[in-house]
């Protein structure tokens, strides 16, 4: 685990500003947030000058199966229910994570 975001996550400070900053989102006329997937929220994006929430969709599945679902169940729940329902231009993004493993002669500089 890369230590920076590790100290991050022992830090009740960061933890209260990340909060902080979410609660504003909630309450501004910005993104459009996913009911029950807080958990699964990995950040906010933007396109066409629009705020959108964006959630991991596997970890949205996990939220699901925690309420009581199968696999299957929740699987079809979200292609049926989340994804498959356009809320306008702030409709949530659900995004599938890719792990890449580069090249050791590519040298990558977090932007911190």
């Amino acid at each position: 685990m890369n230590e920076w975001w590790h100290e991050q996550d022992q830090d009740d400070a960061w933890i209260q500003q990340q909060e902080a900053e979410l609660q504003q989102y909630e309450e501004s006329e910005g993104p459009l947030f996913a009911d029950g997937f807080r958990d699964a929220l990995i950040g906010i994006g933007y396109q066409f000058n629009q705020q959108v929430a964006i959630y991991d969709y596997a970890k949205c599945v996990y939220v699901l199966e925690r309420q009581g679902m199968t696999r299957e169940e929740a699987l079809e729940y979200m292609e049926f229910n989340v994804t498959g329902a356009y809320m306008g231009r702030a409709t949530p993004v659900f995004l599938t994570l890719f792990v890449v493993t580069l090249p050791a002669a590519v040298r990558v500089t977090p932007v911190l």
